[in-house]
C-alpha cells in the first residue's frame, strides 16, 4: 500500500533504493534495469524502488531467465533450505522518516558493516549457493516483481486495483 508496509512486510525486509524511472527503464545504482511494460509505472520521474530479496537468485539455480548483475558477497547466513546474500549498492540508503522505525529493529545486523556508506540488499537465494564473503556472485533478478513507491509521499505507484491485470497464481 505505501512505503512504511513495505518495510514491515516479509521477512529478510524488502530491499529499498532511490531510482529513477524513465523511457521503460529503472536506473538504481548504477545500473539501467528495463522494465515490463506491463508492470511499469505510469509516470516517470524519481521513485522509491522496493526489490524482495526472493525476487534475487543465484544466477547458476534461476529457472528463469533474468536480469543478472555482479556482486560482491559481503555476509553470506547459511539457514538450511536457502542462503540470504548481503551485498552493497552504489547507492544511499532509504532515509526516510517512516522508515527509521523499521531500521532499528535490524540496528544489530546494520553495525557488521557500518562503515559501509552504502545500501545494503539481501537476497534470498538457494542454499547450493557458492557464494562467499569477499567473493563475486552473479545474481539473476525478477524486474518485473519491483515495487515503486512516490519519493516524496511513500505512495505506492501500483496501478490502481481496478486497473490491474490478474496473474496466474
Amino acid at each position: 500500500a505505501n512505503l512504511f508496509v513495505a518495510a514491515f512486510i516479509g521477512s529478510p525486509a524488502m530491499n529499498l533504493v532511490e531510482g529513477t524511472i524513465a523511457d521503460g527503464h529503472v536506473e538504481l545504482a548504477g545500473l539501467r534495469i528495463p522494465l515490463d511494460p506491463k508492470k511499469r509505472p505510469a509516470r516517470s520521474g524519481r521513485a522509491i524502488v522496493g526489490i524482495r530479496p526472493e525476487d534475487f537468485e543465484d544466477a547458476r539455480y534461476a529457472e528463469t531467465g533474468g536480469w543478472e548483475l555482479d556482486v560482491e558477497v559481503a555476509v553470506v547466513e547459511e539457514l538450511g533450505a536457502e542462503a540470504h546474500v548481503i551485498f552493497a549498492v552504489d547507492a544511499a540508503p532509504v532515509e526516510a522518516e517512516d522508515l527509521r522505525a523499521a531500521h532499528d529493529d535490524h540496528e544489530a545486523d546494520s553495525r557488521l558493516l557500518a562503515d559501509d556508506q552504502r545500501a545494503l540488499f539481501t537476497a534470498r537465494v538457494d542454499a547450493r549457493t557458492a557464494a562467499r564473503p569477499g567473493s563475486m556472485l552473479r545474481l539473476s533478478v525478477n524486474s518485473g516483481a519491483f515495487h515503486f513507491f512516490d519519493a516524496e509521499t511513500g505512495a505506492s505507484l501500483a496501478a490502481p486495483a481496478g486497473e490491474r491485470e490478474l496473474q496466474p497464481v
